[in-house]
């Protein structure tokens, strides 16, 4: 739980969280900050004009690039059965950011096995750019089953070594991916990415060379699983954090790398390294940003039925990232960082098919 000292000026939950005001939804707001750059189709109601990508404000191409990979997902449904479908966190990512309306690329390798052409379907009809995504002869997709408890928990049963992912950064040249990586406005990078990425040693080469151009964002996405335990993943993340401009990290990640420190102290020895702006996220309990040197949580619009909580933090990075993009207030990007990641608990595996952008204008 975020803990944090109360102003005497403003009212506190229970908890002694410091409450960020309810925000007014603006609907109409809201929805023109985003639909401008949408390539999905407006609802009946909405009138707004279309404007294509390239008419954007900004000097970049892309408004977000991701680094990481994408799996064959087999998620088992009422009857079942395992049905294929593909994800993974640095795809899920741009999923939603590109139906929020963002211009969007992937540095990623595919293999070339059955479920390849399914994947690469996918990520054209998202609209998702692929000048670094490579094809890889004679290696493999990655893949993964979900198993989900009865509190839509879930856990994973992975086949994903030496998979044509994991080859990403040694396959491309790195001043290539460089200079792909300088056109975006953010760039996107996991935990997983860290782990399960061959030839992590290039990333501080390329964090180095985008420095100034691109704004890094990092999640933790911590799993335990593909470390030799929190201290090795603890050191690969400092050796990261110093080139990140937005860190997203997940307090139940942070617990095991800081015992015993407090958010509070958390917050101070990450905004300590020059990290201009950290969201704290904490699951149904929302999240916490740090401003004016205390915490101030901004809990979710609603409370939420969950079906499957995979992918929602990394829909919450998407709606963060697109409010971001289109210059809202930092509160304002986190309630439809929330609103978004709502959308993805809803559904049954990391990705909700049929999310549009008026889903999240206004309150469930």
């Amino acid at each position: 739980m975020f803990a944090t000292r109360r102003p005497r000026a403003q009212a506190a939950d229970p908890a002694g969280f410091r409450m960020a005001p309810r925000l007014p939804h603006d609907t109409r707001r809201v929805l023109s900050a985003i639909y401008p750059y949408s390539r999905h189709v407006l609802p009946r109601r909405c009138t707004m004009p279309m404007m294509s990508p390239e008419t954007a404000p900004g000097s970049h191409a892309l408004d977000l690039v991701s680094i990481g990979e994408c799996l064959v997902e087999f998620n088992r449904d009422a009857d079942g059965c395992f049905r294929p479908a593909f994800a993974g966190d640095a795809f899920n990512a741009l999923f939603y950011a590109g139906r929020l309306g963002l211009r969007t690329g992937f540095i990623s390798a595919l293999g070339d096995d059955l479920f390849t052409p399914m994947i690469e379907e996918g990520i054209t009809r998202e609209g998702i750019d692929t000048t670094c995504l490579a094809r890889l002869a004679g290696y493999r997709n990655g893949l993964y089953f979900i198993e989900l408890d009865d509190q839509g928990e879930y856990t994973f049963h992975f086949w994903r070594g030496g998979s044509a992912a994991t080859r990403t950064l040694l396959h491309h040249d790195p001043e290539d991916l460089a200079a792909y990586a300088s056109r975006s406005s953010f760039l996107l990078l996991t935990g997983i990415g860290l782990a399960v990425l061959d030839g992590g040693d290039r990333l501080p080469h390329l964090l180095r060379k985008i420095r100034g151009l691109t704004k890094v964002v990092f999640d933790t996405n911590y799993r335990a699983r593909l470390w030799d335990g929190p201290e090795t993943f603890r050191r690969r993340m400092e050796e990261v954090l110093p080139f990140v401009d937005i860190f997203l990290p997940t307090l139940a990640d942070l617990r095991p790398l800081y015992p015993g420190a407090s958010a509070t102290d958390m917050f101070r020895q990450f905004t300590s390294l020059g990290i201009g702006t950290v969201v704290m996220k904490n699951g149904a309990e929302g999240c916490a940003i740090w401003h004016d040197g205390a915490e101030v949580a901004i809990p979710p619009p609603a409370p939420v039925s969950i079906l499957d909580a995979t992918g929602a933090g990394d829909a919450f990075n998407a709606g963060l990232i697109a409010g971001m993009a289109r210059g809202l207030a930092m509160e304002e990007c986190c309630m439809l960082a929330h609103r978004v990641a709502a959308r993805a608990l809803r559904v049954c595996g990391a990705i909700d098919h049929r999310f549009a952008p008026w889903m999240v204008a206004s309150d469930p």
